[in-house]
């Protein structure tokens, strides 16, 4: 930013100058200086580009002391920039690469890959596909339109940072730019959770219904209140389904490396869930209460579905749990 610049190059050379003494010649001076030794590093000059950046900064401050009629008006155009003579050399990636690299996403697929792959087909700068939001995309029209822009603003003083989200810097920046339907087949596949809700969950085998939990909820509160024993292993059950619902509700946005990492202790945690579900039922039972309610949520060792809908039920119970605690 230009506060960064200022803070960087512009007081530290002009901080003790009088502002109505400095001329075309010292500002001319300035940009050799830039050029031969403008690295902050001390490890040699600024790139032209840089220098550009510097005085622009520095002209625009001068130009409003002069429409202060603070110091006299100045001959821009008598600065030169030296020609920069640095054959910088751009590497692209080869064909090859680019396959490699598509196929890597593909296979790793989460949040940042895909951001990697969006860059790649369309040249968004990284300050634009930080911006980027879902009603910037265009899935119909195989369009991503840029809106905004993402920029670090670093305060040198206190040490921080904050991150400011405005418009592009100029008008030709906000443009709409076209994406090949394999990009958009990858952003289609991550946008698949926002059509996730609780009528495509309904729709799934041995579903459990906001509904039915409700009254095998009750029922097992029913059941339970009036006995101490009963209330301690109800409790326990409370807390593996808080344990295990915090890594479901996670689950649909985390990477394929994520999920194989956390799989081993979401299945213990589910285990523990289900045999804490069973205690409780077998102590009710022998204390000569109908426990109905686990009858109802199904028989887990016959039907692999009946484990899922007996880990949704212990997602019903941290819901309510979580509610009751506002």
């Amino acid at each position: 930013g230009f506060a960064l610049i200022a803070e960087n190059h512009l007081i530290p050379y002009w901080g003790k100058r009088q502002i109505e003494s400095i001329t075309e010649a010292d500002i001319q001076e300035y940009v050799l200086v830039l050029f031969r030794q403008g690295r902050l590093d001390g490890a040699g000059g600024l790139a032209v580009k840089t220098i550009r950046d510097v005085i622009l900064v520095l002209r625009l401050s001068l130009i409003y002391a002069y429409k202060k009629k603070i110091i006299p008006a100045l001959n821009w155009d008598m600065i030169e920039y030296p020609k920069d003579t640095g054959n910088s050399i751009v590497t692209a990636l080869s064909k090859e690469q680019e396959q490699e690299l598509i196929q890597s996403v593909y296979m790793h697929l989460n949040r940042k890959t895909a951001g990697i792959l969006i860059t790649l087909f369309t040249g968004l700068r990284i300050g634009e596909l930080c911006g980027l939001r879902m009603c910037d995309i265009s899935l119909p029209d195989g369009t991503i339109t840029v809106r905004q822009t993402v920029q670090r603003i670093y305060d040198k003083k206190k040490g921080t940072s904050k991150i400011n989200i405005g418009p592009p810097k100029t008008k030709s920046s906000e443009r709409t730019i076209p994406f090949p339907s394999m990009l958009g087949k990858v952003i289609e596949k991550r946008t698949d959770m926002f059509s996730i809700n609780y009528k495509s969950y309904i729709d799934m085998p041995q579903s459990l219904s906001f509904e039915q939990a409700i009254k095998l909820h009750e029922e097992m509160l029913s059941e339970t209140c009036s006995d101490e024993t009963a209330m301690e292993i109800y409790t326990e059950i409370c807390e593996k389904a808080a344990g295990y619902s915090e890594i479901r509700s996670k689950w649909l946005l985390m990477s394929k490396e994520e999920k194989a990492d956390v799989d081993p202790s979401r299945s213990a945690c589910h285990n523990s869930l289900i045999i804490c579900v069973n205690k409780l039922a077998r102590y009710l039972s022998m204390s000569g209460k109908a426990a109905a309610w686990r009858d109802e949520l199904g028989d887990e060792t016959s039907d692999p579905y009946i484990r899922k809908r007996i880990g949704d039920f212990g997602c019903y119970i941290a819901l309510i749990n979580g509610l009751n605690a506002r």
